[in-house]
């Protein structure tokens, strides 16, 4: 073997584009290899490509269910998306379902290309009076965890954790 391609989520890789390597293994960990297009089955991935899929994009909806049950006054939630992660129109999908199921707006809903954009972006969306904002996990570290706190987003009590281990 002369050499091994291994991706870590989110990347541009379509089908095509992984077979006109077929000598190269790829070993990938993504959202979502179905919906990005890398594989046409999960149980058999086929030629070159193999990994892990996390699947993880239906946990979006979730996080506004829990927002839900942790602060019942939320009415109005954001959504901060990556516009260079190809999973980001299912999990706003999933998000915007969990706000339709749970009677909480989800508004606005905007698109980053970097983390040069996401404190001006999160600023906008309390301008539009957003209470809380579901990040995309592609986005989410502790200086965007940070910078939601500093523009004054509310987060669950700080009883929430044993609340969450109680349900």
């Amino acid at each position: 073997m002369d050499w091994l391609a291994l991706l870590l989520g989110p990347f541009p890789l379509r089908r095509n584009k992984a077979r006109s390597v077929v000598y190269i293994p790829i070993v990938a960990v993504t959202g979502d290899p179905l919906r990005s297009g890398m594989v046409t089955s999960l149980a058999r991935p086929g030629g070159n490509i193999t990994g892990v899929s996390l699947m993880a994009i239906e946990l979006h909806g979730k996080c506004v269910e829990l927002l839900h049950d942790l602060l019942p006054s939320v009415r109005r939630v954001a959504g901060l998306f990556n516009a260079d992660d190809p999973s980001w129109k299912p999990i706003q999908e999933y998000v915007q379902l969990a706000g339709k199921d749970t009677g909480i707006e989800i508004s606005p809903s905007s698109m980053v290309r970097g983390p040069g954009e996401i404190d001006l972006t999160l600023a906008a969306m309390k301008r539009k009076r957003a209470e809380a904002v579901v990040v995309q996990g592609s986005l989410a570290t502790k200086d965007v965890a940070e910078l939601a706190l500093k523009h004054r987003y509310r987060r669950p009590p700080s009883h929430a954790h044993s609340l969450r281990l109680a349900a």
